[in-house]
């Protein structure tokens, strides 16, 4: 999804959350005994063009996309995280 749409993001690949604590620089997972994305850090990656369906990853809590040149809509699926606090 976020890797496929952001060449930048490719380089990362397996489980985001495991083998804790070598986790995925851009990604914050829950300490669950399953772990789940909870926050998107993507500050600074100079990510371009429109955002890809990330929907699935329901439990977010928080989503940083400063200083990028993101462009077009903002999703409908951004309104659906139940657990979402900051934008």
């Amino acid at each position: 999804m976020l890797q496929k749409a952001f060449a930048i993001l490719q380089g990362w690949s397996g489980d985001p959350c495991l083998p804790s604590p070598f986790s995925w620089d851009w990604i914050e997972c829950s300490t669950d005994a399953t772990p789940r994305v909870i926050a998107l850090n993507l500050t600074g990656y100079g990510l371009t063009g429109s955002l890809p369906d990330f929907s699935s990853m329901d439990a977010l809590q928080t989503i940083d996309l400063q200083d990028n040149s993101i462009g077009g809509p903002v999703p409908d699926f951004l309104g659906n995280f139940p657990s979402l606090t900051s934008v």
